[in-house]
């Protein structure tokens, strides 16, 4: 029984120290890091990115298209930012959050290319 024991933890501390290297420049990733962080929940049981109070929201474009469009139902003029993505952290008023360091821990985590928008906002 102790040989079980001993090769399940071993094995859960192998899965955990492999994790954050997989998840490195994921939306996953980065809402964990600063969920370590700030302590604000991961709140992966709510849908809606806009919900959660570590939200990360994608800015996509599909670029120049050739078709049928309705300008401003899916369509915009001017595109928007290509690889660029809303961190957005809401917190309770009494929370500190410093943006210096969450700074930091966005540039450690996203992909090189990626380009980001931070708001911190109180609940």
């Amino acid at each position: 029984m102790q040989a079980l024991e001993l090769a399940l933890s071993q094995f859960l501390l192998q899965w955990h120290n492999q994790q954050p290297l997989r998840w490195h420049g994921t939306r996953q990733g980065l809402r964990f890091y600063l969920h370590l962080y700030t302590g604000l929940p991961l709140d992966d049981h709510i849908p809606r990115e806009a919900d959660k109070h570590i939200g990360i929201e994608e800015v996509f474009s599909a670029g120049f298209v050739m078709d049928r469009t309705r300008i401003g139902e899916d369509s915009m003029l001017g595109g928007g930012i290509p690889y660029h993505f809303i961190v957005r952290l809401r917190s309770d008023p009494s929370t500190h959050i410093d943006e210096t360091l969450v700074r930091a821990i966005i540039e450690r985590q996203k992909p090189a290319f990626c380009t980001y928008e931070l708001q911190i906002l109180s609940r």
